[in-house]
């Protein structure tokens, strides 16, 4: 009877420990993006993440998506500084790995507050008019939790004028402020976001498909989003035929995100319910277009 009650408390406790780490994690990190400054190559970031007293680890991302080692752009992070209370708490980068920081968080604490800047490489993923917003160049994340596990708030401020495409659930959008819905952390890194001054949007939903396509394009000029209708006929037919040789859709909707600059870096990356193609300025507006659409998209 004695072994029973020990057995069935530390069953209780290990529980309640549990139950106080889920409660911990479960709690939203919040994520604000200022890009007003794009045309500086600059990004700032501001995040707040729910801590308790004792060590902490954090993690920059190492593994992103589309790469083939552990080479994400910890180089370009700069002016890192965490905050709480008021105060600003110390931080050491470890000695083996430059992605990761460690932290000592005071009692009383609830709320640990970071600030810092991401440099955008020249000729990558941002010009004067335009930005490809990948979420892993400006994220921090606490180590130990399965980033499934993880769930961020994102909030993105666009320089003003500016309009955005995304996979990503819009919760409001005030001027040029937009607020995403809570999301999980490996769905917010595989979720970019294109915005840029010159934008559009073109449904490519076959008729009778339940779920729902479009094409989002950014630009360098006005005219570089001209789309021909006989264009966009092709990528709806794309469309509905890839329904047809599988049969299923496994997303809730789908984005293609595609950036036209000569000053950006020209790929093509796949993402879960997106993807991150890019193009030159004016490869809509060549007879090959059709033939650029379909290599790449």
């Amino acid at each position: 009877m004695i072994f029973r009650r020990i057995r069935s408390f530390a069953v209780f406790a290990f529980v309640l420990a549990l139950a106080g780490a889920a409660g911990l994690i479960a709690q939203t990190i919040s994520l604000t993006v200022d890009a007003t400054r794009t045309q500086q190559k600059l990004l700032h970031a501001h995040l707040v993440m729910p801590v308790k007293p004792g060590n902490l680890t954090i993690y920059y991302p190492k593994w992103i998506p589309g790469e083939h080692g552990p080479d994400g752009p910890i180089a370009n992070l700069t002016g890192l500084k965490f905050e709480a209370e008021g105060k600003t708490i110390p931080w050491q980068r470890d000695l083996l790995d430059a992605f990761t920081f460690h932290l000592e968080i005071p009692e009383g604490v609830r709320h640990l507050d970071a600030d810092y800047d991401y440099i955008e490489p020249d000729g990558f993923s941002a010009t004067d008019k335009l930005m490809v917003l990948e979420w892993n160049d400006v994220m921090l994340y606490p180590a130990e939790t399965p980033a499934e596990k993880l769930t961020y708030e994102a909030k993105l401020l666009m320089p003003n004028g500016w309009k955005l495409g995304s996979s990503l659930p819009v919760k409001s959008q005030s001027g040029n402020q937009v607020s995403f819905k809570p999301i999980s952390l490996d769905m917010l890194v595989d979720s970019p976001v294109i915005t840029g001054e010159f934008y559009r949007s073109i449904d490519i939903t076959p008729p009778g498909e339940p779920i729902h396509h479009e094409i989002d394009i950014v630009a360098d000029s006005e005219a570089a989003l001209n789309m021909s209708p006989a264009n966009q006929k092709q990528m709806t037919n794309l469309v509905a035929e890839s329904g047809k040789l599988f049969g299923a859709r496994h997303y809730r909707d789908y984005h293609f995100l595609l950036t036209l600059s000569e000053h950006v870096a020209h790929f093509g990356l796949e993402h879960h319910e997106s993807n991150d193609s890019r193009l030159p300025e004016r490869a809509l507006l060549l007879p090959s277009a059709g033939m650029s659409l379909g290599g790449l998209l």
